[in-house]
């Protein structure tokens, strides 16, 4: 007979980790967004001699992108449980 914590098949370190992939998605997106932003200032400052107020204004904007959309994948998690 199966123990119950196997009954899915999988082990305790696989659930925690299919546990934690919401969590960790919702992180990246904030990376990503970041770096999108960061990105996006380098490339303001190089063509229009901004130096440094695009990187400044589009990390602003990747940092408030970012949290919008951790905050919306965590507002999604917290309906789904």
């Amino acid at each position: 007979m199966a123990k119950p914590e196997e009954k899915d098949g999988l082990s305790e370190a696989a659930r925690a980790e299919r546990s934690a992939g919401p969590y960790l998605d919702a992180v990246w997106r904030m990376v990503a967004a970041l770096l999108l932003g960061a990105g996006a200032g380098v490339l303001l400052d190089r063509k229009l001699h901004w130096e440094p107020w695009g990187v400044v204004v589009g990390l602003g904007l990747g940092l408030g992108l970012g949290f919008w959309s951790l905050m919306r994948s965590l507002s999604k998690l917290g309906k789904r449980q």
